[in-house]
């Protein structure tokens, strides 16, 4: 592998690549565009506070603006031009008078002219926004409790997000046009099997979690098809997966990477390794990294009830 370029900043999140550009948002509350062949700044946007989740669709970037810890004061969600990098909209969220401060947002998701964010203040629920693409203005907003993970998607027509409520752990799906709740599905009887990764694809919605199990489940009534768990101790499924030609590929992230030895410095891959899965339950494991009880342990055929309690 060789190194194409490097940049001096310590990015906060993984930087969004789209059209030729690299954009990410570093400790300082900048978000950076970067040409993607040279590493060369294109531009910077400057003023906010807590810059997180740069993601790029439709010809837009759009990151979160979150007050430092212990500050009184409402985040806001900003829609940046790719090529120039002026503010198209911002849209604020919260009361300062409400609450005490935001204590941050899930990942952006966008759809169909729309964009999806959840906003996490202290001492107030969570609140699920839905703002228009192209004006900021918006649609409709739902509070969804308090416990909600950093999960969340968006795909046809339907939100799925992670959330922890009275000490257990739930998959949520929601209606895209209106936050009105669809199904959920417990993934644990303890906070430790949060809901950490998401992903779609036609009619199955795949998602991992912090205690190391990969899930398949159906999108329309959150039937669970199958279920994988790794056994290497501490490990938490990270990223969103990928599917493609069949089969499922996901990232495993050792909570305590240094455990036994020297801590590593940043390589990701000290502390991820790929983990592929064959979409009728096969595993297929890539150099090797499954061992032989966690191959029979995914192809044990795996069935739960769905919880059918009210949502929210």
């Amino acid at each position: 592998m060789e190194e194409l370029w490097s940049y001096e900043k310590d990015p906060v999140d993984p930087p969004a690549v789209s059209d030729g550009k690299v954009y990410f948002s570093d400790h300082d509350g900048t978000l950076h565009a970067l040409d993607a062949d040279s590493g060369t700044a294109v531009w910077t946007y400057d003023g906010l506070k807590g810059a997180r989740f740069p993601t790029t669709a439709d010809g837009a970037v759009y990151v979160s603006n979150i007050p430092f810890p212990g500050e009184v004061d409402t985040g806001a969600l900003h829609s940046v031009d790719p090529h120039t990098g002026d503010k198209r909209w911002s849209f604020e969220m919260g009361s300062k008078r409400a609450v005490a401060g935001l204590s941050g947002f899930s990942p952006i998701a966008v759809a169909e002219g729309t964009v999806y964010v959840v906003s996490k203040y202290f001492r107030a629920e969570e609140v699920l926004h839905a703002p228009d693409a192209e004006t900021g203005e918006e649609r409709w907003h739902r509070s969804v409790g308090r416990g909600l993970t950093q999960a969340l998607t968006v795909a046809d027509g339907v939100v799925y997000f992670g959330r922890e409520q009275d000490f257990m752990s739930y998959l949520y799906a929601v209606v895209a046009d209106t936050g009105e709740p669809r199904w959920r599905i417990k993934t644990a009887e303890d906070i430790w099997g949060a809901v950490s990764s998401i992903a779609v694809d036609g009619s199955t919605v795949y998602f991992g979690t912090e205690n190391g199990t990969f899930y398949a489940s159906g999108t329309t009534r959150g039937e669970l098809r199958w279920k994988y768990r790794t056994q290497s101790g501490g490990a938490e499924w990270t990223d969103p997966p990928r599917v493609t030609d069949g089969v499922v590929y996901g990232s495993v992230k050792n909570k305590h990477p240094h455990r036994g030895g020297p801590r590593p410095r940043i390589r990701v891959r000290r502390c991820l390794r790929r983990t592929a899965v064959d979409l009728r339950n096969d595993v297929l494991g890539l150099a090797g990294h499954l061992t032989p009880h966690e191959q029979a342990q995914a192809h044990r055929p795996q069935r739960q009830a769905q919880d059918s309690d009210t949502p929210y």
